[in-house]
């Protein structure tokens, strides 16, 4: 008990320790870029690369979260699933760059979000190879490489922009930044592939099943084709297309509804929250994921007990959170992002009133995916349109204090029917 308890510590101080770092690179690199750009600029930066994340998942065609259940429950029998979900992750992203491409071209936005949505493209690319390498490590329960792999491609940014801007003295233009994202995005995408490669010539240390060689003996040559992966995938796919939905198209919505410096503003209040919420995300995604599909195999009631203790510790540390935004608003925004975003204390304030629920909404729906994820997508599916029906209605009349109306409403729904979910199966 003392030894798995030493373990369980030690694992969490190297995904606690990635989060952190990840997450205060991002939000640095993010306080550069909108002190270095207008608000309106900022804005255009903020919805461009929302859109570009919101494709990501559609991208990777849910190929990494469907990893991680596939080899919990068939173990080494997995690996023929592979060529496959590497031909299916081709064709996606092919297709999604390709329709960015006719969005930027053709989409009722000005030159400057034209110009740099094809160059920050390549983030597509990067994420994807990103997850599935996320999704080997934590199959090889890896964890040290793991923290490396979360906080290196974010600190590449950083440090890109840092020199740019006060090594070299350089005033960088929205362009320029847009470069910066693509060039590190080009990095992981070199670094993720040989990784994956390796994983395909069968150089893979999967944790807690037998030998390779042992398993796959006498095992039919038949290995399923793409359509077989699109079907197994796809819940997983629509989970990240949903989250993003409901939780950052509202920064896209702002742009187009009422302008790049509404989208601006929101963004900097949503950086804070994003911040927070790496940490939980972190170590359910990361770590409690993987476990949970092994433990509803293997152990059920180790799962009731997680879930049960998980949502009480994330209620109350989200508490904590929001208590802590709440009170210092009023000095964090103008130290991190300067004056001109004074605007932005009372919706930070005001969104700090989500954090509770969005803490709730990570433990209840992690649990959820693993036993019906289905049910997931259906939850979700329902808030999505939930949001974009309120932030269509809200925006309007509120501008972002709309939004964060729609965005506390939704997320509050969105824990009701995870929990109502997660106690009727």
């Amino acid at each position: 008990m003392k030894m798995a308890y030493k373990k369980l510590t030690t694992i969490f101080s190297f995904i606690g320790l990635g989060a952190l770092i990840s997450a205060g690179f991002v939000f640095l690199t993010q306080i550069m870029i909108a002190r270095q750009l207008s608000i309106f600029e900022f804005g255009i930066f903020s919805s461009s690369l929302v859109t570009i994340t919101l494709l990501v998942p559609l991208a990777g065609f849910g190929v990494a979260g469907f990893w991680l259940r596939l080899f919990a429950k068939e173990g080494w029998h997995g690996m023929h699933w592979l060529p496959s979900s590497f031909y299916l992750i081709l064709f996606s992203s092919t297709i999604v760059f390709v329709l960015l491409l006719i969005w930027s071209f053709y989409g009722p936005h000005g030159p400057l979000t034209a110009s740099i949505l094809p160059i920050m493209g390549l983030y597509i690319y990067g994420q994807v190879i990103s997850e599935l390498v996320i999704s080997k490590l934590q199959l090889e329960e890896r964890y040290r490489t793991l923290m490396f792999w979360q906080f290196v491609p974010p600190m590449s940014r950083f440090i890109i922009i840092l020199i740019l801007l006060y090594a070299i003295s350089l005033s960088i233009n929205l362009k320029d930044i847009a470069y910066v994202y693509a060039l590190t995005s080009l990095f992981v995408l070199i670094f993720g592939l040989s990784s994956l490669s390796n994983m395909l010539n069968r150089n893979f240390l999967l944790k807690g099943h037998n030998g390779f060689k042992q398993v796959l003996s006498g095992v039919p040559s038949v290995k399923p084709n793409i359509t077989q992966v699109a079907i197994k995938a796809w819940p997983y796919s629509m989970l990240g297309i949903l989250y993003l939905v409901y939780f950052q198209s509202d920064i896209i919505m702002l742009k187009y509804l009422v302008g790049a410096e509404a989208a601006g503003i929101y963004n900097s209040s949503v950086l804070l929250l994003m911040m927070i919420y790496l940490l939980p995300g972190s170590i359910y995604q990361k770590y409690l994921l993987p476990k949970f599909h092994y433990w509803v195999n293997q152990d059920t009631k180790q799962v009731d007990r997680i879930y049960n203790i998980g949502n009480i510790v994330m209620l109350l540390l989200g508490t904590l959170f929001m208590l802590f935004l709440w009170n210092t608003a009023h000095l964090i925004i103008p130290a991190l992002f300067g004056s001109k975003f004074h605007v932005a204390i009372q919706l930070t304030k005001i969104l700090s009133l989500v954090i509770p629920i969005h803490f709730l909404v990570i433990s209840t729906g992690t649990f959820l995916v693993t036993i019906r994820p289905q049910k997931k997508v259906l939850c979700m599916s329902l808030v999505a349109m939930l949001n974009v029906f309120l932030n269509f209605v809200l925006i309007p009349k509120f501008e972002f204090y709309g939004a964060a109306m729609a965005t506390i409403i939704s997320e509050f729904v969105l824990v009701v029917l995870y929990l109502y979910s997660s106690n009727t199966r």
